[in-house]
């Protein structure tokens, strides 16, 4: 299973929590607010609001081994580790209590993607499986927003000479 069909199946998985936002399948970049509001913006009702999701690829680990019952010896298995990082952005309001709002949101994206971790595609499954590793408030320009941020390995298998 190549790289780029595990990140859109994970891309899969997210957009369909209900009022999850946008969902980029790379790190989008943003020299100024606008830019970032218009990769994030997202109507709730009748409300404009920021809220969207970047996955990214940090690496890949390659672990070589061999068949278990080959009958080639020279006939290896390739076990490729790809580290994500997940990204969620709500923009804050006080008034809306979006603090918890959006934590919400974030626990669906995680149950998401454990339920789902059968649908990745055959021969991949998870590492370690998806964790918060921060929630917080950030500054992007002038939004203040809330800023989750999920990791996970997920390994997939590949057969002979082929990445």
């Amino acid at each position: 299973m190549t790289e780029a069909t595990i990140r859109a199946n994970i891309k899969t998985l997210l957009e369909a929590v209900t009022n999850v936002g946008q969902v980029h399948d790379y790190e989008r970049w943003a020299s100024t607010y606008d830019v970032f509001l218009d990769r994030f913006r997202y109507d709730v009702g009748d409300q404009t609001q920021i809220r969207g999701w970047t996955i990214t690829c940090t690496g890949m680990e390659l672990e070589n081994r061999p068949f278990q019952d080959a009958g080639d010896p020279t006939d290896a298995m390739f076990y490729l580790t790809y580290p994500y990082i997940i990204r969620g952005y709500f923009g804050v309001d006080d008034s809306e209590a979006t603090e918890k709002s959006a934590l919400l949101i974030v626990i669906e994206v995680l149950q998401a993607l454990i339920e789902g971790r059968d649908s990745l595609g055959a021969g991949v499954q998870y590492v370690t499986m998806p964790v918060l590793d921060i929630y917080e408030y950030r500054v992007f320009g002038s939004a203040l927003v809330h800023y989750a941020e999920i990791s996970m390995n997920v390994e997939s298998i590949a057969t002979g000479a082929t990445l």
